[in-house]
C-alpha cells in the first residue's frame, strides 16, 4: 500500500503534465509546478524548525511521498507529448 499512493500520484502528475502540453497550456503548467514546488519547500523549512526527529519526519513525508512523484510525472508528461511527437 505505501508504494500505491505515490504511484497514484505520479500517474496523476502524468496524466496533467500530458493534458497540459498538448493543449499547450504553458502557464497553466508552470503554475501547477511551481505551486508544487513551493509547497515541497514549504514544507522542508517548516520540517528544519521542528524540536524532535519524528515530528521533523511526519512535516516532511508529504512532500517526499506525495509531491516528489507529481513534480516528476509532471515533468515527465510533456516529455513523453515530444518523444510522440503529438
Amino acid at each position: 500500500m505505501i508504494y500505491a499512493i505515490p504511484a497514484l500520484f505520479l500517474a496523476g502528475g502524468l496524466i496533467l503534465g500530458v493534458v497540459l502540453a498538448r493543449l499547450a497550456r504553458w502557464g497553466v503548467f508552470w503554475s501547477a509546478m511551481a505551486a508544487a514546488l513551493v509547497l515541497a519547500g514549504w514544507l522542508l523549512v517548516s520540517a528544519r524548525g521542528k524540536s524532535d526527529g519524528w515530528d521533523a519526519i511526519a512535516t516532511f513525508l508529504p512532500a517526499l511521498l506525495l509531491l516528489a512523484p507529481k513534480v516528476l510525472g509532471m515533468v515527465l508528461g510533456p516529455a513523453v507529448v515530444r518523444i510522440s511527437g503529438r
